[in-house]
């Protein structure tokens, strides 16, 4: 993950000269075509790279005051993590699926506004 955050600014500068447009605009609009089962997975991937990182470093802190360092509490520790990454990760990626079902122009309710946009 941090090698795309290292080459899109390369990739963004080289653009005119190699002739792809990798506008924010454009990368939403490809990311917006995919199908639901490829765009899930993927949001579920990068959402969980962050919990992960965010309640591990909970976890870290707690050390760092000296707490919690036998190996039976480290153990039980790294999977409370994985656990509490996981669902907030799922969570999540719930609470913006209404975002995803809503890719093809349709509005979910059949209202003439959708996200506070009108037409």
């Amino acid at each position: 993950m941090s090698g795309t955050f290292c080459l899109y600014p390369l990739l963004y500068m080289a653009s005119p000269f190699l002739g792809i447009d990798v506008s924010v605009a454009s990368m939403v609009a490809t990311v917006g075509s995919w199908p639901a089962f490829v765009k899930v997975p993927l949001k579920l991937a990068v959402a969980w790279t962050f919990t992960f990182h965010g309640f591990n470093s909970l976890r870290f802190l707690t050390w760092d005051m000296a707490r919690g360092i036998t190996n039976k509490r480290v153990a039980q520790t790294g999977w409370a993590v994985v656990v509490a990454s996981f669902a907030s990760a799922l969570a999540l990626v719930t609470l913006t699926a209404p975002h995803i079902e809503a890719t093809s122009g349709e509005k979910p309710n059949g209202s003439s506004r959708w996200m506070g946009r009108s037409e």
